[in-house]
């Protein structure tokens, strides 16, 4: 997916066009795509979701509220979908609730869940945290993060040029420079750590390997 299109594959290394947004306010790009195990969904900035069985058809279903739809996320068998202020879950087919974590533009870009430690939200500066998802608090002391995301082992967090490693999601420490990192995700076995130029697999004590 990118901000226009969305392309659908077999194998990973030919790609087809299934979707093709048409010319429309810059304000309704496609921003954020989730898988439910029955349901795909992709929010579209400030226009309407989309959603598909099947990754082929695409119908419109609705909008989330009347903000720019940053993100969606399939957590704890609901959907959530988050922008700068708010965090929206899915309450039935048409219906979302609206909660707003931190303060007014805080810049909300990464959503995870842990099984036991519950939710964390990535805020400018901050990160916030939640049981339910809808009542947060600010993690005092937690650093600048871009990105992170949950694990068996707990959580990485992702920062300029800084990889961190917290248990719970509260107490976080720096574990190794990175140049730059792109991205950061759990492939169900260990946190993989993506760099301009290398991958790494971070494993047993948080040490990464190429």
């Amino acid at each position: 997916m990118n901000q226009s299109e969305i392309r659908r594959s077999s194998d990973g290394l030919n790609w087809e066009t299934v979707y093709q947004q048409g010319f429309g306010s810059s304000r309704e790009g496609l921003t954020g795509i989730a898988w439910s195990g029955s349901e795909f969904l992709v929010t579209a900035g400030e226009g309407p979701l989309l959603t598909s069985t099947d990754g082929s058809q695409w119908v419109e279903a609705g909008r989330v509220g009347d903000w720019f739809a940053s993100g969606v996320r399939w957590l704890n068998d609901q959907w959530m979908v988050h922008e700068n202020t708010h965090v929206a879950i899915r309450c039935d087919a048409v219906t979302w609730l609206t909660v707003t974590p931190g303060p007014e533009n805080e810049g909300f870009g990464s959503l995870d869940r842990h099984p036991q430690h519950g939710y964390r939200l990535v805020g400018i500066n901050h990160v916030y945290q939640s049981q339910d998802g809808l009542v947060w608090t600010r993690v005092e002391g937690a650093p600048a993060l871009i990105e992170l995301v949950a694990g068996a082992e707990g959580f990485l967090g992702r920062a300029r040029s800084m990889i961190y490693s917290s248990p719970d999601g509260i107490t976080w420490v720096p574990e190794f420079s990175a140049n730059l990192p792109a991205d950061i995700f759990h492939d169900g076995n260990q946190f993989v750590v993506v760099e301009p130029r290398s991958v790494l697999n971070v494993c047993d004590a948080m040490v990464p390997t190429p």
